[in-house]
């Protein structure tokens, strides 16, 4: 009797766990290990390749908050992919479709209103070339966030 209350005990722990998770506490943007200029950057030969070193690792994207996220898809290396395509929002969706990160700023239900907010305090210095398209590629995905609410 006492082992099948351990195992019970055991079950709904395990169970109470899964289902807490995280509480959202990583609250720094992901910093991620190979980006463009680095050596590791230059071995890799395709698309798929370079979308799969930027991927966030589950345990650490299921826990940062939506402000670390949103910085972390804004400094995504590969953003400037959205502006190959004829149209952005076609360009944004292929993004999207290769980026777990994006994907999940997509599911966070204050997803708009923490991206107005970044979007409000960041992006001074519009003269850098990078930091103009950046804001571009943070306007894009809040409007078309916007777009899948209503």
């Amino acid at each position: 009797m006492r082992r099948k209350n351990i195992a019970v005990f055991c079950i709904f722990c395990s169970i109470l766990i899964f289902m807490v998770g995280c509480e959202k506490t990583i609250t720094e943007a992901y910093q991620y290990p190979v980006v463009p200029g680095m050596e590791e950057w230059k071995k890799l030969k395709s698309l798929p390749e370079m979308a799969e070193a930027c991927q966030i690792p589950e345990d650490i994207l299921d826990c940062m908050t939506t402000e670390a996220l949103i910085e972390t898809v804004v400094n995504y290396p590969l953003f400037g992919n959205v502006f190959a395509y004829e149209n952005r929002k076609t360009g944004l969706e292929h993004v999207k479709g290769y980026f777990n990160g994006l994907q999940e700023l997509y599911e966070r239900d204050d997803a708009i209103e923490k991206m107005e907010t970044y979007i409000g305090e960041n992006f001074r210095n519009l003269e850098d070339f990078n930091e103009k398209f950046r804001k571009q590629f943070a306007e894009l995905i809040l409007n078309n966030i916007k777009e899948t609410v209503d």
